[in-house]
């Protein structure tokens, strides 16, 4: 999970993309993005564009630190209802 940013800008205002990879499967899923994305957005489009695709990940790999993770991971839980 990773992003690349500082992108030009397109039409829907997006400027940075959203990279998750399947590191079984060696499957890419590039998902576009604002750089302004905060942490419950980020797992908004990780539950909506991958889990519902995969399922839920054994593990996940990140640079990000452990106060993105509380809201990525605890936080949209409880918006999901799992």
């Amino acid at each position: 999970m990773d992003f690349i940013t500082n992108l030009p800008v397109t039409e829907s205002g997006n400027d940075c993309m959203f990279v998750i990879i399947d590191t079984f499967t060696k499957y890419v899923s590039i998902i576009p993005c604002k750089t302004s994305i905060g942490a419950k957005e980020v797992a908004k489009l990780f539950f909506d564009n991958i889990i519902c695709m995969f399922g839920l990940p054994d593990k996940i790999v990140s640079d990000r630190d452990v106060r993105f993770f509380f809201f990525f991971l605890v936080k949209p839980t409880k918006y999901y209802e799992y």
